[in-house]
């Protein structure tokens, strides 16, 4: 029987050769079948992952000038002029002087490239800034026009203002927290969502759904 084994082992295994299963050949199979199964199912979700975001963007595009309260461009002129949507809607805006233009050119710069488009722009506390906002063709609400009709304070503290950088002076920069607050409250009576950030930091993305 011990001299036999090894002719027997070799013809079983001649058999299993011959009706197509060695020993091994049909797990590999098996193998095969199940790996070309997946990429076949993870080909077809990368698919499907593609038209859904295909849809996405055509429903966001759609939105952007239909739901100016989510902080959506509109197409309405409103009191603040052609740049900006009518109320109710929601304003993503930082206020500056010319001391600080290339802090404020660095926001507008970010917040024009955020998707869903904002309705963003610059309340300018002095002419010049506002001046170079329309050279650039940004968006600026002069701060001046927004609150014409106002106390007699709001004329002295433009006055005291200035054009310059104000954080280090401690009587400027008072002013400068008194004009933003009456700003503020101006656009909140017209009707304004309002979203304020400084103009040393930037939007890289649509901070309203926050």
């Amino acid at each position: 029987g011990q001299l036999e084994s090894p002719r027997l082992g070799r013809h079983a295994g001649k058999c299993c050769e011959q009706e197509g299963w060695m020993p091994g050949s049909r797990s590999r199979s098996l193998s095969l079948a199940l790996l070309l199964s997946l990429l076949l199912a993870l080909a077809a979700l990368h698919a499907a992952v593609r038209a859904l975001r295909s849809r996405s963007s055509t429903a966001t595009a759609t939105t952007a000038f239909t739901a100016p309260r989510e902080g959506r461009a509109a197409p309405a002129a409103g009191p603040l002029g052609g740049r900006f949507p009518a109320p109710p809607a929601s304003l993503t805006l930082t206020f500056g002087t010319v001391g600080l233009k290339d802090f404020v050119s660095n926001w507008l710069w970010h917040a024009a490239r955020v998707r869903p488009r904002l309705s963003y722009g610059v309340i300018a506390l002095d002419d010049e800034l506002r001046r170079l906002c329309d050279g650039w063709g940004e968006p600026a609400i002069s701060a001046r026009r927004l609150l014409t009709g106002g106390p007699a304070s709001v004329d002295a503290a433009f006055a005291a203002l200035g054009g310059g950088y104000v954080r280090d002076e401690r009587g400027k920069f008072k002013q400068l927290g008194y004009l933003k607050a009456l700003a503020t409250a101006r656009l909140l009576e017209l009707g304004f969502d309002v979203l304020l950030s400084d103009a040393d930091a930037v939007w890289l993305g649509d901070p309203w759904p926050w």
